[in-house]
């Protein structure tokens, strides 16, 4: 009895896909797809950008640490997900930063409404850091309207040079 219970449960986990880091296989193909996304369209700006957008850069210990800022929302977005990509940094261990594909709670930005708790938010950052002076930071922010019916996808990008912003955010 107790070997078919282990044999049970050694089952169970090989069935679940479960894996060592707690990526579910629909989160990773996400990712895959947001990162590809990026890679081909990164210098693509999107013609109607319905937020408005920042990036704060400092020089830290040797390397410039940037915040992507999303906020003011001018339409309800619903299920937010949003990612950061430095191309030059890509390697085999890096991983994007993100929100809303790996986060168990959805998030939301509707106009002069915020409760954290709630999941609805005044603004997102996210942060990433490059140690090179000169670089490229594409952004890509998704949204479903409020009805929860129609996908919204938006590009932006920051070009860096000399640790400055040139290419400034609405």
């Amino acid at each position: 009895m107790k070997k078919i219970l282990i044999f049970c449960l050694i089952s169970v986990f090989f069935i679940s896909g479960c894996s060592g880091n707690g990526i579910s296989d629909k989160q990773q193909k996400i990712y895959d797809g947001f990162k590809d996304s990026l890679l081909n369209n990164g210098e693509l700006m999107s013609s109607d950008i319905p937020f408005k957008y920042n990036i704060e850069i400092q020089y830290k210990s040797g390397k410039y640490v940037y915040t992507v800022e999303v906020s003011k929302p001018r339409v309800a977005m619903s299920n937010i997900q949003m990612m950061i990509l430095n191309p030059n940094d890509l390697s085999e261990d890096y991983l994007s930063n993100t929100v809303g594909i790996f986060d168990e709670t959805p998030m939301y930005m509707i106009p002069n409404q915020s409760n954290k708790k709630a999941g609805y938010l005044k603004n997102i950052q996210l942060q990433g850091v490059s140690n090179e002076k000169d670089f490229r930071v594409y952004a890509l922010v998704s949204w479903k309207d409020s009805n929860q019916l129609t996908q919204y996808q938006v590009f932006f990008s920051f070009n860096i040079v000399n640790g400055k912003n040139v290419k400034a955010g609405e």
